[in-house]
């Protein structure tokens, strides 16, 4: 089969786009591109300019609560959001099936459904164990309303039926049958032999068996479903960053213009830099003509402020100019008498 996967496939003419949501939900499955909320969201956002999408799921299950974040995901899109199932939906993946409404979940004539309650390890004495079998059923009432609502039933009803205890495996004509989907007319995914036979942990070991422990490649094959988008951004993730020249950053922009994807644009870490370099002098700057324009307005007001004040009274010119012991002194012209003479005028009693 496929290697477990998340990737997305644009129809432009269908105005429609695929998201594939194949393997274990939640991240600590060591899936080389796990099944999780933040993923999905990606997506969704990656597709917000389509307004039908269909997710496709083959999964045997999961972490609950990264479940129950892509239930409320699916269930607050404002998007026409159909669900499908390609192969299984076992255990967590049935509620997120059901999160799409009824007329919108689909599944393939060969595909299995698996209901069952949740289930956890635990360790303690008893009085923990009773708090863990206390928070399970708390679990149970979360899950068993999401998946009653979307096939028309009460919860009760929902509990009685499959909350046993058990495994409870259906084919796609029985779980058809139960309200959970329509068939439709296509066969897409693998599905391990014997799988009703198969412990649970069995399921999840033969799909997580076809993952490795690379990292995730990110590529334009998988996140557009084609092989020719993009060639010049293939060829870049081949090569070193410092070996990437900007006539080849040029040339992947001129694909991106080209299929018309808005708001993305790719820069050298040395154009970021040279940006960065004339944003701070132009903070300079502007930094500098606000202190000029300060100076300015300050020089406005001082002279304003002198305007308005009295004029101070003229000093009086002198002829003649003495000592302290009255004598005339020769050869002094041009002298004034100043506010600092007349104080001391006063002083001396004259």
């Amino acid at each position: 089969m496929s290697k477990p996967t998340l990737k997305v496939v644009r129809n432009e003419a269908q105005t429609s786009a695929q998201i594939f949501l194949y393997g274990i939900v939640g991240d600590y499955w060591y899936s080389d591109s796990p099944v999780t909320a933040l993923n999905l969201q990606r997506q969704l956002a990656l597709l917000s300019d389509f307004p039908i999408i269909h997710i496709h799921l083959n999964s045997p299950g999961g972490d609950v609560h990264e479940g129950l974040l892509m239930c409320n995901i699916i269930k607050a899109s404002k998007k026409e959001i159909h669900t499908w199932n390609d192969g299984i939906c076992a255990s967590m993946a049935v509620p997120i099936l059901c999160s799409a409404p009824k007329g919108r979940r689909h599944a393939a004539k060969a595909s299995l459904t698996m209901a069952h309650m949740a289930s956890t390890c635990a360790w303690g004495n008893a009085i923990d164990m009773r708090d863990v079998a206390d928070m399970l059923d708390k679990h149970d009432d979360v899950i068993a309303d999401i998946v009653a609502d979307g096939i028309g039933i009460t919860r009760d009803a929902m509990k009685a039926k499959w909350w046993d205890g058990k495994d409870h495996w259906m084919t796609a004509q029985e779980a058809e049958a139960e309200g959970f989907f329509n068939i439709e007319d296509y066969d897409i995914a693998d599905i391990p032999a014997n799988a009703k036979e198969q412990p649970l942990d069995k399921i999840a070991a033969f799909y997580n068996s076809n993952s490795n422990s690379k990292p995730t490649q990110i590529n334009n094959e998988t996140m557009f479903g084609s092989t020719k988008k993009f060639t010049a951004l293939t060829a870049m993730a081949k090569l070193a960053v410092t070996d990437i020249t900007p006539e080849m950053v040029k040339a992947a922009n001129d694909e991106i213009v080209a299929d018309k994807i808005d708001g993305v644009t790719l820069v050298l870490d040395s154009e970021l830099e040279a940006v960065s370099d004339k944003a701070d002098k132009v903070d300079a700057l502007e930094a500098a003509a606000k202190v000029t324009a300060q100076t300015i307005a300050d020089l406005q007001k001082k002279v304003k402020d002198l305007g308005a004040a009295p004029a101070e009274e003229p000093e009086k010119p002198v002829t003649e100019v003495t000592d302290s012991t009255g004598k005339k002194l020769e050869n002094v012209t041009n002298a004034y008498e100043t506010s600092v003479d007349r104080e001391i005028a006063k002083l001396r009693g004259k």
